[in-house]
């Protein structure tokens, strides 16, 4: 199934990647100690994506790290979603104190996710690249 235009774009293996991400990230939640560190609450999600990454290269095919980092994208897009609704619910609680919005360590964290999904797709270019060679 291609993208619009022809673009070689496989849209479902980057949904099933970034459905593995998510159900891996919520394993990961119940394993993991509660934490505030950026790098506890990040890590867990890095090895999420790499894995779902790895998924969406593989089912797709071809163009592995493009399908690897593409599935960073409905991954990031629904787990941001979630977060405002939370901070939302915590404006709504306490109306006269505005939620503190940490964009730095949202920016972060979302490039961390990126790279996850993004090496997941490297790693199943280098395999695919193993199995073609003589």
């Amino acid at each position: 199934m291609q993208g619009a235009g022809g673009t070689g774009i496989r849209w479902v293996p980057i949904a099933l990647g970034a459905m593995a991400g998510y159900v891996l990230q919520l394993a990961a939640g119940f394993v993991t100690p509660a934490s505030s560190s950026p790098l506890a609450l990040t890590l867990p999600g890095f090895v999420a994506l790499l894995v779902g990454g790895l998924i969406a290269a593989r089912l797709a095919g071809r163009l592995e790290l493009l399908h690897g980092a593409l599935t960073a994208v409905p991954f990031i897009i629904v787990s941001e979603f979630l977060r405002l609704s939370v901070e939302m619910e915590l404006a709504r609680a306490a109306p006269g104190i505005p939620p503190r919005m940490n964009m730095a360590g949202l920016a972060f964290s979302d490039l961390v996710l990126l790279a996850g999904a993004a090496a997941g797709g490297w790693l199943a270019g280098l395999v695919a690249a193993k199995r073609k060679e003589p």
